[in-house]
């Protein structure tokens, strides 16, 4: 199992598939996670959970197959069909159909994750969700929130022609 040394080089061993969240994020999902979400409430658990377990890395360091905040994600419901939102933090979010804040049960469980993992959301009314990352995208420097017009009609058409093996165009973002 891999292991890695805290900030008082304390060894944590992490299961190989831990989330995987960019350092320059831990620090806000951890305030997200003690001081606005209610640990009573299962997104508030996931995301506590989620960070208790992950490994963080420098964004350099990021795989390009991992959700991080600012990265373009296309998933899929079990019987539903692909959609893709921008994941970002509930200051960002805008009920525009094209962002999905981790402050959501699926944000919360598609944040971190790798493409082709499946994982579950947990409703807050206790309905748990399958949900599969078929595709990320982090875009050039993990993309702007400004982003609209072509390239987000590029993004669309990525995620709606998707084939296993495709990659998302670098205009994506």
């Amino acid at each position: 199992m891999p292991s890695i040394t805290d900030d008082q080089d304390r060894v944590l061993h992490l299961a190989p598939d831990a989330p995987v969240l960019v350092s320059r994020d831990y620090s806000r999902l951890r305030a997200l996670s003690r001081l606005w979400l209610n640990r009573d409430d299962p997104v508030g658990r996931a995301l506590a959970d989620k960070l208790d377990a992950c490994r963080v890395v420098r964004p350099d360091e990021v795989p390009p197959s991992v959700a991080v905040l600012g990265s373009y994600v296309v998933f899929a419901l079990e019987g539903g069909a692909p959609e893709c939102r921008l994941l970002v933090m509930p200051e960002e979010y805008a009920e525009d159909g094209e962002r999905l804040a981790v402050s959501s049960p699926l944000g919360a469980a598609l944040l971190g994750a790798a493409a082709g993992q499946r994982v579950e959301a947990v409703e807050r009314d206790g309905r748990r969700l399958s949900v599969r990352l078929l595709a990320v995208n982090h875009g050039p420097g993990l993309l702007s929130l400004a982003a609209g017009g072509v390239a987000s009609v590029t993004r669309r058409r990525w995620a709606a022609n998707m084939d296993e093996d495709d990659d998302p165009p670098p205009s994506a973002a």
